[in-house]
């Protein structure tokens, strides 16, 4: 039989369940990694955290930490969706595509290119 005792305790238990929201803006670089994981990471081990929203908006930036950002959003055993804002550019669209639900504003521009390799070349 459910006494209102447990009806509010499985009410308030419900209610606990939180949305984390990330926004994830500017340049894609070291500063940017800095500010934007460990709000992840948090995310991630919190028990009263369901699910975790970020808000993208970049012209992208450095590979390597779209990829690093791609690792921790992609391994989360949370569901994480991706909401673009304004522009997802280059490197962004790799942490785009990190999410399970991947959304995108009406006003949002998508961009993607052709890699330039010729910078690494020129670091080796």
């Amino acid at each position: 039989m459910n006494t209102p005792e447990a009806e509010n305790r499985h009410h308030s238990e419900e209610t606990t369940e939180q949305i984390a929201k990330v926004l994830i803006a500017g340049e894609i670089n070291d500063d940017l990694f800095r500010s934007v994981a460990p709000g992840l990471l948090d995310a991630v081990k919190d028990e009263k955290v369901q699910e975790i929203w970020c808000y993208l908006n970049t012209s992208g930036g450095n590979g390597h930490i779209a990829l690093a950002l791609y690792d921790i959003i992609r391994n989360s055993p949370k569901p994480v969706t991706i909401v673009g804002l304004d522009r997802v550019m280059s490197t962004g669209l790799i942490v785009l595509s990190a999410a399970t639900n991947r959304l995108a504003t009406p006003n949002t521009r998508l961009m993607f290119h052709q890699a330039d390799w010729s910078l690494m070349k020129k670091l080796h």
